[in-house]
């Protein structure tokens, strides 16, 4: 089946070189794929990474390797960062991201805040490790 409502973020779990045709993404979507070698190639392939941008997304993140499922960004951090509108893509992907140095990769504008003209989240209620590292006191 596929999904008529055009979606702005996507985060999706496991279906290795195995893309899914079954979103409209709606004008700047960022979207991402929890699988491994999704960035293996962005110019061929089965590869989420690169269909997800070809149908739509405007950035993407994925593993050029086998990253191991704790080295992805945990999903509910990177867009809720993202959704404050007050980092930049580059920050959020830097912030979230377990492990530098390693096999993830970030694929768009790194200078892109699709939300910082309307912000959809405060500070205030990111996750509370987010908001003790930004030295928030959580509520």
């Amino acid at each position: 089946e596929t999904c008529d409502s055009p979606c702005a973020l996507y985060c999706g779990w496991y279906s290795v070189r195995n893309f899914q045709d079954i979103f409209t993404f709606s004008p700047g979507a960022v979207a991402y794929h929890v699988a491994s070698f999704e960035a293996e190639s962005l110019k061929t392939g089965p590869f989420w990474c690169p269909n997800l941008l070809e149908h739509g997304a405007a950035a993407t993140l994925g593993p050029t390797f086998e990253p191991y499922l704790a080295a992805f960004p945990e999903p509910d951090e990177f867009y809720s960062l993202v959704l404050t509108g007050k980092f930049t893509m580059a920050e959020c992907f830097y912030f979230t991201l377990p492990f530098h140095s390693w096999a993830m990769t970030y694929v768009g504008d790194p200078l892109y805040s699709p939300y910082r003209a309307k912000p959809r989240l405060k500070m205030e209620e990111l996750p509370v490790k987010l908001q003790r590292f930004f030295g928030i006191q959580p509520q």
